[in-house]
């Protein structure tokens, strides 16, 4: 299987918010749940779009690990880039690699 790591953005909304809500519970086993409300499609937006805003500035990297259909199947971040030392503070952070399931 092919593999490939895309920088995220906001035409992976609809994909990814699937993704994160098919595999809720395997991510609750992992790390704090992020409650309920980000389960809401409008409110999951808006964390998107701050998670773009923070990537914009250069400060993280959130990336997507998709098969050769273009299908999620996990995520990548890596978060508070220092400039000063080319290095990232935290790497991987939050990393979670999960076969889409075809339900």
């Amino acid at each position: 299987m092919m593999i490939t790591i895309e920088k995220l953005s906001i035409q992976d909304a609809a994909s990814l918010f699937q993704f994160e809500s098919r595999n809720r519970a395997f991510f609750e086993k992992s790390v704090p749940s992020r409650g309920d409300a980000y389960y809401q499609y409008d409110h999951f937006l808006r964390g998107l779009q701050a998670l773009l805003d923070e990537q914009a500035q250069g400060i993280s990297f959130f990336g997507l690990i998709k098969n050769s259909q273009g299908d999620i199947l996990g995520r990548m971040n890596l978060v508070e880039f220092d400039p000063m030392t080319w290095s990232w503070k935290h790497q991987m952070t939050f990393s979670t690699f999960v076969w889409a399931s075809k339900e």
